[in-house]
């Protein structure tokens, strides 16, 4: 398991937690997890966490607070049906959130 830092921002329509780097620690963690993927739980500007779920109320609570999360990285690859990459292998890693 991963524990990360940052500012929870919002809930996305996927009902994924969209959080802000506050540290570049979290986000050397995620680089070094992620070598080599072609997707990626984070950018520049933050990371992604799956809940697995409908966020909680007490989760929903928390926008727009600063706080670490504990998240078990959980990898994928599959091959695309899209038509400007068919074929192509895409590898990445999901975060599953599993404590606040």
């Amino acid at each position: 398991m991963y524990r990360l830092y940052g500012h929870l921002s919002y809930i996305d329509k996927y009902n994924k937690l969209k959080f802000v780097w506050l540290d570049t620690d979290t986000k050397e963690k995620l680089e070094r997890l992620c070598d080599g993927c072609t997707n990626k739980p984070f950018d520049d500007e933050g990371f992604t966490v799956t809940t697995g779920k409908e966020p909680t109320p007490d989760i929903i609570g928390k926008i727009g607070l600063d706080f670490n999360v504990w998240v078990k990285p959980q990898k994928y690859q599959f091959k695309s049906k899209l038509e400007h990459n068919k074929d192509q292998l895409v590898t990445g890693y999901t975060l599953l959130l599993k404590e606040i």
